[in-house]
């Protein structure tokens, strides 16, 4: 990696990665753009900037339901979901509930970014019976390059 366009494609500018990161604004690639994307928006120079990359730790989604309480019955279901900590630059991780019918309370907003923190968070959902998802994703850039992941879990709850 030695070139701006190498940097660029590296941190995924041609593939999309602006807009998974929230920034708007023109797809070319630039010294300040890489810098925005790679030092959250510290000026820094090309040497910088590829040392930097060289030296990030890989982005991992890993996810999963630990406990579920009160347990699965309608009509409150609050499955408790453990997520790992990542290393790399790490933009977002968002948990989104997709579920069938209307009910739906999270413990926490769905739309807050937990960025690379692990740990375990409890969503809280008024559902009916019927079949639900959590889905998490997290995106950024790791020592491979630019880095979108993304992990279903489905739950179910039945009547009493």
């Amino acid at each position: 990696m030695n070139t701006l366009r190498e940097i660029g494609e590296f941190i995924g500018i041609p593939q999309g990665s602006l807009e998974v990161a929230g920034i708007g604004g023109p797809r070319t690639t630039s010294l300040h753009m890489a810098s925005v994307l790679v030092t959250k928006g510290e000026r820094s120079s090309m040497q910088a900037i590829i040392q930097a990359l060289q030296n990030l730790t890989p982005i991992t989604l890993e996810a999963q339901i630990v406990g579920i309480t009160p347990p699965d019955v309608q009509p409150l279901l609050e499955p408790i979901i453990r997520l790992n900590a990542s290393g790399g630059i790490v933009w977002f991780t968002y948990i989104d509930l997709l579920g069938e019918g209307p009910g739906l309370i999270f413990g926490e907003d769905p739309r807050s970014n937990l960025g690379a923190k692990g740990g375990f968070f409890p969503i809280t959902t008024h559902q009916g019976p019927g079949a639900f998802q959590c889905v998490v994703r997290r995106a950024g850039i790791s020592n491979t390059g630019f880095v979108s992941l993304r992990k279903t879990l489905t739950l179910r709850t039945t009547g009493r």
